[in-house]
């Protein structure tokens, strides 16, 4: 075929060739653009991975620690250095608003995190090794969902 069949058939929006051309730079940001959105779902994912990663090895300094408010506060600690290493800023509270999880985990961390702010402020609040395993089991599963 010709090019003046082909231009007559043409759409008339696409007979120009800066349409071409802005069609051409258009596609090529669309590209570029769902290469970072990629690149940056990699590297967020990666970080998640190194954040737990590390917090899973602290994690297990923890049986060492004999006193069972100490060892709430410290595994707090933790999902804490883990979450700030993840980009969440705040308060551990305002970190916790921020990430979804689901309704029963975060409940439950919500209660190990009423818990631990009693062991921080109130001098004398005794805790049972029964209720530090309970408030670490549920950091420990809010440290695997995250």
């Amino acid at each position: 075929m010709n090019k003046a069949l082909l231009k007559k058939n043409m759409n008339p929006l696409l007979k120009d060739d800066s349409m071409w051309f802005f069609l051409a730079i258009l596609a090529a940001l669309a590209c570029i653009s769902l290469v970072l959105i990629l690149l940056f779902q990699w590297k967020q994912k990666n970080l998640r991975k190194k954040s737990v990663r590390n917090a899973q090895q602290q994690w297990k300094k923890l049986d060492r620690i004999t006193d069972p408010g100490r060892r709430i506060l410290e595994a707090q600690s933790i999902i804490d250095r883990a979450l700030n290493d993840m980009g969440y800023r705040g308060t551990f509270a305002e970190k916790l608003q921020r990430i979804q999880t689901q309704p029963k985990e975060f409940q439950d961390v919500w209660d190990a995190l009423k818990l631990r702010n009693r062991i921080a402020h109130e001098p004398g609040t005794i805790v049972s090794p029964e209720q530090a395993n309970t408030v670490l089991h549920a950091f420990k599963r809010f440290l695997h969902s995250i």
